[in-house]
């Protein structure tokens, strides 16, 4: 059977870019025959004239990449990375960090004003490290065969290939200065065909790769492995199904890693450590947390966030604090140094396990305290919220990109007078926010904080107060 031909896609189209869309991608619209086409440039910045190479087509819109530019916008920087414009790792390393700020805050106060809400202040955004700053990340790999070699990287921004590439800037190290390496141990496997993907995890003092695996690794391979383990200071693990299946295969002996005082045995009688850890110095914290855990990417910003939340709900020791979607303590636990009493929820079993085993090695469980609640479901079948939020007079939240969810009607009804609600998607953020305003709550103020620098991803931190007695609300510290 014949295959199918390519579309023959423009070459070297002139166009003015108009806008930028939540992608950070220029836009263009094309008058043509039959109405109106987008044009999305990767690369390619409002108010530059250039000529574009067509690449794909998606949904009726066009894709493509510069290929020469005529006029240039002063937000233009020249991109670091050799890959960039084929890379779907990074979006925006064409505009200076400045305009980055600008465009995610622009897109968090125009997802507030349409749920109809204003801050009364619009903070100045956080900036962190540009590069080297990516903790956790998943690549996929590729055996090829007809070139006998492996590609390690992300995959292509308009396909599913994966990027042929020997360096990445946003990685943190180890990965970014061993990712030839990294390519150079599974292609020396018996089952480099059989490796479709790795995951990279890094704490304060050790480094993790998982290698996804549809096949059993031989004698050999294990050699192989262990002898990267040692040249690398990178720890492996295999994955053979879900991250159930998560199993050491090598340590590295230059782990430096302190270990929890608490172990506790799992269903099947196996010991659970935490296996990565760091720290949060301005509050004496250590979080340790499995390979496998959800935990912020970016260790400095994650900082920055913390002690900004702290700052604005304002705690002192008669404060009783409830955290939502906890996760292993990341808020919950520099709280409980502040506050009287902390109370975290969170809907992952294995996280709770890990967040109480946090507490007692940072000496806080008579302070801080965790169980689990499926905050999508469980709470949204109870209806005394009394006694779901009792005597909890301030909050935090920190839910995945779909919100609050129910739970945000227990909030209404609670005694919380101040809120801090840290986000990852301004869309739901800002419908929560037009919520916790009905029931009586004033969004203070709103920042971006900058946790994927190169990209479009926002992260908010908003404070909401509410004063019970219906007086003009509560008064700000000046430096909150």
């Amino acid at each position: 059977m014949a295959g199918r031909r390519k579309k023959n896609f423009p070459r070297e189209l002139p166009v003015q870019i108009n806008a930028i869309n939540d992608k950070g991608l220029g836009t263009v619209h094309l008058e043509q025959e039959h109405g109106t086409r987008q044009l999305n440039i990767k690369g390619a910045l409002p108010g530059e004239k250039l000529s574009v190479d067509v690449l794909a087509k998606r949904r009726g819109q066009w894709y493509g990449v510069p290929h020469t530019f005529q006029a240039y916008s002063e937000q233009r920087v020249s991109p670091p990375c050799q890959y960039f414009l084929k890379c779907g790792g990074c979006s925006m390393q064409h505009m200076n960090q400045k305009h980055q700020l600008e465009a995610k805050n622009r897109k968090l106060i125009e997802a507030l004003e349409q749920s109809g809400v204003t801050p009364k202040i619009n903070r100045q955004p956080v900036a962190g490290p540009k590069y080297l700053y990516r903790r956790r990340a998943r690549m996929g790999v590729k055996y090829v065969r007809a070139k006998e070699r492996v590609l390690v990287g992300f995959r292509e921004g308009f396909g599913g290939k994966i990027v042929e590439m020997s360096e990445c800037l946003i990685l943190a190290e180890p990965f970014s200065s061993n990712l030839q390496n990294i390519q150079m141990l599974i292609a020396s496997l018996s089952i480099c065909d059989r490796i479709p993907q790795i995951e990279m995890a890094a704490g304060d003092r050790e480094a993790v790769i998982i290698l996804r695996h549809l096949a059993e690794f031989s004698a050999v391979d294990l050699e192989l492995i262990s002898s990267f383990c040692r040249s690398t200071g990178i720890q492996v693990y295999s994955q053979s199904g879900g991250y159930e299946t998560v199993t050491l295969l090598c340590i590295s002996q230059k782990s430096g890693t302190p270990k929890a005082e608490s172990l506790t045995q799992g269903k099947s009688g196996e010991v659970i450590r935490p296996r990565l850890d760091y720290t949060i110095p301005d509050y004496g914290i250590t979080i340790f947390h499995d390979v496998t855990d959800f935990v912020q990417i970016n260790i400095e910003i994650n900082r920055r966030l913390i002690e900004a939340a702290i700052c604005s709900l304002d705690l002192n020791t008669n404060d009783r604090v409830l955290d939502l979607f906890c996760g292993v303590g990341n808020f919950s636990l520099p709280m409980a140094r502040m506050a009287g009493l902390v109370l975290g929820l969170e809907g992952d079993p294995q996280l709770v396990l890990r967040a109480k085993e946090n507490a007692l090695y940072n000496g806080l469980s008579g302070r801080a305290f965790f169980e689990q609640r499926d905050l999508y479901a469980d709470l949204q079948v109870q209806g005394n919220t009394e006694i779901l939020f009792p005597d909890y007079n301030k909050m935090l939240v920190d839910p995945p990109r779909s919100g609050i969810g129910a739970v945000i009607n227990h909030i209404g009804a609670s005694r919380v007078e101040r809120l801090v609600y840290v986000s990852c998607n301004p869309k739901s953020f800002a419908e929560d926010a037009a919520q916790l305003l009905a029931f009586g709550f004033i969004l203070e103020s709103v920042r971006v904080f900058d946790m994927f620098p190169q990209t479009t991803h926002v992260e908010t931190l908003g404070l909401f107060s509410r004063n019970l007695a219906n007086s003009s609300g509560l008064v700000l510290d000046k430096n909150d």
